[in-house]
């Protein structure tokens, strides 16, 4: 998962998982749209276009907690530890269940409630604090000189310089290292320059699609003549993940 518009959306697209544009409703994980007033065949029936994306959402995803979930703790600004525990939260178990199958005590658990309620206080009150700093100041926090800031993708295994790109930066590094075509000319030693390439090649696949490696290496060979350094190196730094036997790939 890796879409703008998630970052771009408010607190109640982000709980029912999709957004409204003009007449369409916009999957905020994988995308997919549907007309408001178009009807469409669900199982035995037929529904319009906004309930079909409500089902979109529950069928393809499972919720919109499990689909923020798996953007791991890095895009949550939460430890490992945290997420697996907020995971154990949304399973339904009791305190004692998870007390006994984590090995720890329940003021252990008790803790851990009270540290990740402290933090949604604060995440409240900051999320606040940044709109307010928006209309005060006129303009988006993102938004540098005369461009913007990009967003680092949901799934960075860092989120560090690296990442500080503007759009004008992007669309310039883009230009001299793409070829018309979409070929890669030659990969960039610089990690920045690096991670704006990948970024670019990761859009060919799309989100929630499992590939074989030889699918992805076919897409690859397109782009760039060591395919085999560009599948390592769009693991690496998160934007494709793979199963344990390499079997089944997918973009993050």
């Amino acid at each position: 998962m890796e879409k703008q518009e998630l970052w771009d959306a408010d607190a109640e697209e982000i709980r029912r998982g999709y957004r409204i544009i003009d007449d369409e409703a916009e999957c905020l994980f994988c995308g997919q749209r549907y007309h408001l007033q178009e009807i469409y065949a669900q199982d035995d029936r037929w529904v319009l276009g906004e309930r079909k994306m409500n089902l979109h959402v529950k069928n393809a995803h499972g919720s919109p907690l499990a689909m923020l979930l798996r953007l791991g703790p890095e895009a949550l600004g939460i430890s490992a530890m945290q997420l697996e525990m907020i995971q154990a939260f949304a399973s339904g178990q009791s305190d004692q269940e998870i007390a006994k199958e984590k090995g720890v005590t329940l003021s252990t658990i008790r803790n851990y409630r009270f540290k990740l309620r402290e933090k949604q206080k604060q995440a409240q009150l900051f999320v606040m604090m940044m709109n307010l700093l928006n209309e005060n100041s006129g303009r988006a926090i993102q938004q540098f000189n005369d461009t913007k800031l990009i967003d680092a993708h949901a799934a960075a295994v860092m989120r560090d310089e690296r990442y500080e790109l503007t759009e004008k930066e992007r669309d310039t590094i883009l230009k001299t290292y793409f070829d018309a075509q979409g070929a890669l000319k030659e990969m960039p030693a610089k990690a920045k320059r690096k991670l704006a390439v990948l970024a670019q090649i990761a859009e060919n696949f799309k989100p929630e699609v499992q590939y074989t490696e030889k699918q992805i290496n076919t897409m690859l060979k397109r782009i760039w003549h060591d395919h085999v350094y560009l599948r390592r190196a769009l693991i690496e730094y998160g934007f494709l993940e793979r199963t344990a036997d390499g079997s089944a790939y997918w973009r993050k």
